[in-house]
């Protein structure tokens, strides 16, 4: 897995789950697999594969899930002075309740 030292790195299992709590201009890239993205009060569905980017475009809860295989993800927060709040991230295992 490569990944910039500004990025944290996951590699999550398929149904795996890492939520971000208001992150908005956080930058999630799919270094392979693909993902699954949804924010709060967003009725969009985004999808995003192996080379693909999608910068959070809202505050509140987002989750991004991996599907059908393992994804490894890059997560880089926005640059100083872009984001109010800093960006809470958890991840969640497959079958584990999140909380």
């Amino acid at each position: 897995m490569v990944c910039l030292e500004a990025s944290a790195c996951l590699l999550l299992q398929p149904g795996g789950l890492i939520r971000l709590t208001d992150a908005i201009g956080t930058t999630v890239t799919t270094l392979s697999g693909a993902v699954w993205i949804t924010q709060h009060q967003d009725r969009r569905d985004i999808v995003i594969e192996a080379g693909e980017s999608f910068t959070l475009d809202r505050n509140g809860l987002s989750l991004i899930h991996a599907l059908v295989t393992s994804a490894e993800v890059a997560i880089t927060e926005p640059a100083t002075g872009e984001q109010e709040p800093a960006a809470k991230a958890t991840e969640t295992a497959p079958g584990q309740q999140a909380a």
